[in-house]
């Protein structure tokens, strides 16, 4: 009942770092939509990117690491794990604003 991607070290080589600013920055670029799929007759939406398939220009935007091998899907462990960098991106703009924040009233006080 469950889809498990196997994330154990040992399975896995050639682990690198991915800066948390650029999963950022491809997480912003990433055009994320409400749809319903043809021939659905709910109400029900879904929410996720789109795999543009039909235009020569594209339409809609998605970095291509998050796509499945076969191009035709999503790669939803890539997503799931560039949503966690992105949140550490975030997080420490928000620490850098708040320390800023501070300073301020600091000087604002005296």
């Amino acid at each position: 009942k469950t889809v498990s991607q196997s994330s154990l070290l040992s399975l896995k080589t050639d682990i690198e770092d991915v800066s948390p600013e650029d999963a950022l920055a491809d997480i912003l670029a990433t055009d994320v939509k409400q749809y319903r799929f043809i021939g659905e007759d709910t109400a029900e939406t879904h929410t996720t990117f789109i795999i543009d398939d039909v235009n020569k220009t594209k339409k809609y935007n998605v970095p291509s690491q998050f796509l499945a091998e076969d191009k035709q899907g999503r790669d939803d462990g890539t997503v799931i794990g560039y949503l966690m960098l992105a949140m550490k991106a975030q997080n420490e703009q928000i620490k850098t604003l708040e320390k800023e924040k501070n300073n301020l009233n600091e000087r604002l006080s005296k």
